[in-house]
């Protein structure tokens, strides 16, 4: 949003608020994967890049980002658990930044998963098997499969594995820095009255 833009010395717009008159619709997707190259298009939605429905969220602009409330998540094959998750469409990263109740939830699933202050985050056997998270947004759960949740090795170390895909294990705040996946296709959306973001399956 064009409210926290940080150029200077003169304020300018995001790109994206400049290129918004110039495209057929005033919206953009992006379509991250795994270990694959990936794509964002600008003003227009490709049907063929996603499966279903898609699913709509309101966002709320108030402090710049395009941010939005999650409706809880899960561990593995464990139930959902309701808890009311602020998050931010942030499509520049891959890392998922999670409040520490479910961070340290999801790590004492994990067999050797200890808090290394050092490390900045947890650290693992890198042998171990990781279980999914599955996360709320408005009715949709998106799956994040534990294949995808290791992020690099820990540094000094051949034996565990550095934090992971879930970020870090102490938050400023609680918000979450989506976006998940790299398994699914997200737009940001000015079509509507309020700014929307949407998320479906690939």
């Amino acid at each position: 949003m064009n409210s926290i833009n940080t150029a200077s010395p003169n304020p300018v717009k995001t790109f994206f608020s400049n290129a918004i008159p110039t495209l057929a619709s005033p919206l953009f997707t992006a379509n991250l994967k795994k270990g694959a190259p990936g794509n964002y298009n600008f003003g227009y939605i490709n049907t063929a890049e996603y499966t279903g429905s898609i699913t709509y969220v309101p966002v709320n602009t108030a402090n710049g980002f395009w941010e939005f409330t999650g409706k809880g998540y899960a561990i593995g094959s464990g139930a959902f658990v309701a808890s009311s998750i602020d998050g931010i469409a942030d499509t520049g990263t891959t890392l998922l930044y999670l409040p520490t109740t479910i961070v340290s939830a999801y790590y004492a699933k994990v067999p050797g998963a200890q808090y290394v202050s050092s490390q900045g985050g947890y650290t693992y056997p890198c042998s171990a098997v990781l279980p999914s998270i599955t996360l709320g947004i408005g009715s949709y759960k998106a799956v994040v499969p534990g294949s995808y949740i290791n992020y690099a090795p820990a540094t000094g170390s051949s034996k565990c594995t550095l934090h992971s895909f879930l970020g870090e294990y102490l938050t400023i705040h609680s918000m979450l820095r989506w976006y998940p996946a790299k398994h699914r296709y997200r737009f940001l959306d000015l079509r509507r009255h309020l700014p929307q973001v949407a998320i479906r399956r690939l």
